[in-house]
């Protein structure tokens, strides 16, 4: 018997499980904290644009009040040019009158056209904005009212090019990490992952080869943790189902013994009456061969009978025999109707023929099974249904079949029925049925292992037996499943 292998067809190796759950979260972290550190920076950098904006504004708006006040355009170009040398990060700073009219400025050239294409800031409070030249560059401006608007105020505007630099330079520094870690986690996962998936995939290798019958389980498995001591566990399982699945066997071997004798026990009645007969006939012939010394024709026909009475005699003493031999399970492909037929023969000392009847269906394939213990399993299920019904004497005539064997087949397997018209099994003892010693018969008359060791038989040559529920008008009924032997076989 081999143990079922675990299918692993479509499943996902616990080694790429690991890989792709370690990638999401690393891609994950990262980018999340990408955005974070992007967003946070970006704020973080925007807010101290805001801060040099509004400081360098205001210290403006109060330096040039005078030159404003007294009309003095060389003072105030002086103070804007000033403003934007002794701060790299101002690009640009315009001075307007209370009316809007630029009273000075710090560009190479004339005014761009986008400095006019915006409304102007209100002069009586702050106003800062964010807007795109012409050329794509995005600007910062703040407007600062001078003396509280009634000179004019002054624009200030910073180019945003260098923090979204930085932050862009703080991203990329910030990506490189994330992709390190990345291609580190991944290296770590696939190390972590064969230390754990190599010694597991031993493990289910030598358990999806684990035979009862087979070699014992070898697992040279050293890692110095839990998986080393499960593939210890699993080998000192497998050695323990071993041991005990050899122990059941012989167990069932010693059972299968006792049944034999008990139905050659059983059988023992009408053994006598089945070859009383013969020995009749034979003890016949003998006496009278003396008185016709000279009659060659009577001496050849009394030779004769006492000749098919002792192959008859022969017959029936080779079949106990056989029958009472015990033997291993030795699987080939088997007819079902010869096995059928040669449980009647064996049954006749206690069943006649004409109370059982058996409906094949045509063209049954053979069935992989041992044809002895086959035979025997039929034997018992025919000697429990002659217990079951007192009318199956094999010294009367049956006025009807009380049992019924049948037989089909789906082309996997066949399904074999043995039904008997007595009394059928009580609701109560259903559940107990196949239990070793436990019968219902009258004391004396059973040993409660007929079929609890037909169902070890069965199941040890690949095949299920069950106990019906009633079916039309027979009492018990019990069907026997086995595979169809292999082509070739």
């Amino acid at each position: 018997m081999t143990s079922s292998p675990t299918r692993r067809e479509g499943l996902i190796p616990l080694k790429v499980r690991l890989m792709a759950l370690l990638t999401f979260a690393v891609f994950t972290f990262g980018v999340v904290n990408l955005l974070v550190v992007g967003r946070v920076s970006y704020r973080a950098l925007s807010l101290e644009q805001s801060r040099r904006l509004s400081f360098a504004a205001g210290l403006l708006a109060r330096r040039v009040e005078h030159p404003i006040l007294h009309d003095d355009r060389v003072e105030l170009h002086a103070l804007l040019d000033e403003s934007v040398a002794l701060d790299p990060d101002l690009d640009y700073v315009v001075a307007s009158d209370a009316q809007g009219a630029v009273l000075g400025h710090t560009f190479d050239s004339e005014i761009p056209d986008w400095v006019f294409s915006r409304e102007l800031a209100s002069i009586d409070r702050e106003q800062e904005v964010l807007f795109r030249s012409e050329e794509g560059t995005l600007y910062r401006e703040l407007a600062k009212p001078v003396l509280d608007g009634s000179l004019g105020f002054v624009r200030v505007g910073l180019d945003e090019s260098g923090a979204r630099a930085e932050v862009k330079s703080l991203l990329s520094v910030l990506a490189a990490m994330v992709t390190l870690f990345l291609v580190s986690g991944i290296a770590a996962t696939i190390w972590v992952a064969r230390r754990i998936t190599t010694p597991l995939t031993s493990i289910i290798d030598a358990v999806e080869a684990f035979d009862l019958i087979g070699e014992p389980v070898s697992l040279n498995v050293q890692t110095g943790d839990e998986l080393e001591v499960v593939a210890t566990h699993v080998q000192s399982m497998t050695e323990r189902l071993q041991r005990l699945y050899q122990a059941e066997r012989a167990r069932e071997r010693d059972l299968a013994r006792v049944e034999r004798l008990a139905a050659l026990g059983s059988l023992a009645a009408g053994l006598a009456h089945e070859l009383n007969n013969p020995l009749a006939g034979i003890k016949s012939a003998a006496q009278r061969l003396p008185r016709i010394p000279s009659d060659s024709d009577r001496i050849s026909e009394y030779a004769s009978v006492i000749e098919d009475a002792s192959r008859r005699m022969e017959r029936v003493l080779k079949g106990m025999l056989d029958f009472s031999r015990p033997r291993e399970v030795n699987l080939e492909a088997v007819s079902v109707a010869d096995c059928v037929g040669s449980a009647i023969d064996l049954a006749q000392a206690r069943i006649r023929k004409s109370c059982i009847t058996f409906n094949l269906a045509p063209a049954l394939p053979p069935v992989e099974a041992d044809p002895d213990l086959l035979i025997q399993v039929l034997l018992n299920l025919l000697l429990n249904a002659a217990d079951a019904m007192d009318c199956c004497d094999p010294t009367m005539e049956c006025d009807s079949p009380k049992i019924a064997i049948s037989a089909e087949s789906d082309g996997d397997s066949v399904d074999l029925w043995v039904r008997d018209r007595g009394p059928g099994v009580p609701d109560e003892y259903r559940e107990r049925i196949f239990d070793p010693f436990f019968s219902s018969k009258a004391d004396g008359k059973g040993t409660g292992l007929g079929l609890p060791t037909s169902w070890s038989l069965i199941r040890d040559m690949g095949g299920n037996l069950t106990l019906e529920s009633k079916v039309d008008e027979f009492g018990a009924g019990f069907l026997i499943t086995l595979p169809t032997a292999r082509k070739g076989q």
